[in-house]
């Protein structure tokens, strides 16, 4: 899942991992008579917050401290 997967759907391994998550809580929901119409599967995300995309002008080689990033993903399944 995690070698073939992503590159199928173009998708990092953590993209195919919240979308399984997401799928997983959706279909415990319905089993246990929890799913309401419309209701979003949301958690959240934490990045280790040393990104390469920032710039190639910065250096975080050497700089200590927590830059963790923590934000909210939700999914809505499709009826």
């Amino acid at each position: 899942m995690l070698g073939r997967v992503p590159a199928v759907f173009h998708a990092g391994v953590q993209d195919v991992l919240l979308a399984a998550f997401a799928v997983a809580v959706d279909a415990w929901r319905a089993r246990h008579g929890r799913a309401a119409a419309g209701e979003p599967v949301v958690v959240d995300v934490e990045g280790h917050g040393r990104s390469h995309r920032l710039s190639a002008n910065v250096d975080l080689a050497r700089t200590v401290g927590w830059f963790t990033t923590l934000y909210p993903c939700g999914w809505r399944r499709a009826r």
